[in-house]
């Protein structure tokens, strides 16, 4: 398994990814990313600031469930 870092929206592992995301990928996954220029391997750096490992698709699920909970947002007035 090699941590790569997507420089293009891609699906990875059964998941949508965005640009940016340190994701692991399997070593023939990651070669044909890395091969094909839409992802780097990830430095340590890249690891220790990895914005957030959840595939896109979740994290928009969690969005949307959220803003059902707060409710409609406030209007501005004026």
């Amino acid at each position: 398994m090699l941590m790569i870092v997507l420089t293009r929206s891609v699906q990875v592992n059964g998941a949508p990814h965005l640009v940016g995301d340190v994701v692991t990928a399997a070593d023939e996954d990651a070669r044909y990313l890395l091969h094909a220029g839409q992802a780097r391997m990830a430095t340590a750096e890249d690891i220790r600031t990895a914005r957030n490992p959840r595939p896109a698709s979740e994290v928009r699920r969690l969005q949307e469930a959220q803003a059902i909970k707060g409710g409609p947002r406030p209007q501005r007035r004026g």
